[in-house]
């Protein structure tokens, strides 16, 4: 598989999830946004990064490149969008290679850990094959993909499949300690309750949760509550107010599609909705939040309790 195929793949599959964004975007009147050249300061520090140790053996192939906001969209094209709602800064590319064997590195500033974890958890699934390298870390055949901090580390590696796991753990432990010590995810994360909760499915969402963007941003979590999995959804709103305006408009909508009834066992403003697309709902304010969660089991008062506990309880 060729660089560039593999690069093309990962376009189109993330250029799929925005692909409602884009279209509303296409007739947009809004002027275009002016390109600008990555800060000094950003570029220094990922000029740093990407200098992987001469241990490695590893040469540059060509020159790196540094793209901007503005100027992603040369480099990873549509899916440059979903980078941009996550707040990307800077990106610091490489690429390099010994012989037969060749890594691409591309070290993604976004901002703010809470960016660079959300970014990371759009790519990642319960599924991956998870390694022990910065905040946390998954690796395929062919890639190596981790969160530390503020940066979105992607590793891609070409060349005979017996050396590729080696190379790229190896460089990615040598850039996670560029980047330094501290690997902690994010605190935000802890307002999501761990009972019952699927491993590694949290999501931090600033699209459009459940399909509506007057819901975002909020954290997305599954949880093994019955015979198939639920999905918890924690919509962030600015006030307790803001949150209880939420929870009603999002209730309004599921009526214009199916039904809805006053559930007070869940809180105050609590509801229990039906439609053909999303299925089951059960949804409640609960402080500046709307929890939210998708295909409840019949008995899920112990969970609704804890979770609105740990929602309540979160700095």
């Amino acid at each position: 598989m060729s660089r560039f195929i593999w690069m093309a793949c990962i376009a189109l599959t993330i250029g799929a999830w925005t692909q409602p964004l884009l279209a509303q975007e296409e007739f947009s009147d809004e002027p275009a946004v002016e390109e600008k050249p990555v800060p000094p300061e950003l570029k220094a520090q990922l000029e740093k990064l990407i200098a992987l140790d001469p241990a490695l053996k590893l040469e540059l192939d060509g020159d790196p490149a540094y793209y901007s906001r503005s100027t992603l969209y040369e480099y990873i094209d549509g899916a440059a969008s979903i980078f941009e709602q996550y707040g990307v800064s800077a990106v610091g590319h490489a690429d390099m290679k010994n012989g037969d064997r060749e890594l691409t590195v591309d070290v993604y500033d976004m901002g703010s850990p809470l960016n660079a974890f959300g970014m990371y958890s759009m790519e990642r699934s319960p599924n991956n094959d998870f390694i022990e390298v910065g905040a946390q870390g998954y690796i395929g055949k062919y890639i190596l993909n981790f969160v530390q901090g503020r940066y979105y580390v992607k590793l891609s590696y070409f060349g005979p499949d017996e050396a590729g796991a080696a190379l790229m753990k190896a460089s990615a432990a040598d850039l996670s300690k560029r980047i330094g010590k501290d690997k902690s995810l994010p605190e935000e994360k802890t307002i999501l309750p761990t009972y019952r909760i699927v491993e590694n499915s949290e999501k931090w969402i600033v699209g459009a949760p459940l399909g509506f963007q007057f819901m975002s941003p909020a954290w997305r979590a599954e949880y093994a509550l019955g015979d198939e999995p639920s999905e918890l959804f924690i919509s962030i709103a600015e006030s307790e107010n803001a949150a209880n305006e939420r929870a009603a408009k999002f209730r309004a909508f599921l009526e214009k599609s199916g039904s809805a009834a006053d559930a007070p066992d869940l809180g105050k403003g609590g509801f229990r909705a039906e439609t053909s697309y999303q299925g089951k709902i059960i949804a409640a304010p609960c402080g500046r939040c709307v929890m939210v969660l998708t295909k409840p089991p019949k008995d899920v008062a112990a969970f609704w309790k804890t979770a609105r506990e740990a929602i309540l309880g979160a700095k």
